[in-house]
């Protein structure tokens, strides 16, 4: 995106809006910063970014108009983007983020037949989360089947 430095001592890729707080506070900091949109890491033909509302924001504005919280969104990261938006989606997934992490991060629901939960409300949420409880899943899995 024009005008935003080609080299960084910090990257950012993929941004967010907690890339592009992130971003604020490093630069507030004195750090240089450069924001990847999508065209650059190469899976748009044109400058793009994602941005992500948080939990808070996106329980607020669920039931409300997808356009107007759009252009919330866009004027909170308007000082990142280096540039006018021609165009934007809005994307809701009801299920993205689970409300309450369970403690543990797997759970034997049966024995007969061998039934485990795993996912982001076990591990915690995100990929790496979801991960994580998926391998502790297999762990488990694999002990029981060991004793057999």
């Amino acid at each position: 995106m024009s005008g935003k430095p080609q080299t960084a001592e910090i990257l950012i890729v993929g941004a967010g809006i907690a890339g592009l707080a992130a971003a604020t506070d490093l630069q507030a900091a004195g750090r240089t910063v450069l924001v990847v949109d999508k065209q650059m890491k190469g899976i748009s033909p044109v400058p793009a970014v994602t941005l992500h509302a948080t939990p808070a924001f996106s329980l607020e504005h669920w039931d409300g108009d997808r356009a107007l919280s759009g252009h919330v969104l866009l004027r909170a990261a308007a000082p990142w983007l280096g540039g006018k938006v021609t165009e934007f989606q809005v994307h809701g997934w009801r299920y993205s983020k689970p409300i309450q992490v369970l403690p543990a991060t797997t759970l034997m629901l049966s024995r007969t037949p061998l039934l485990f939960l795993a996912g982001d409300a076990c591990g915690g949420p995100r990929v790496e989360g979801a991960a994580l409880s998926g391998w502790a899943a297999a762990e488990a899995l694999q002990q029981l089947l060991s004793q057999d």
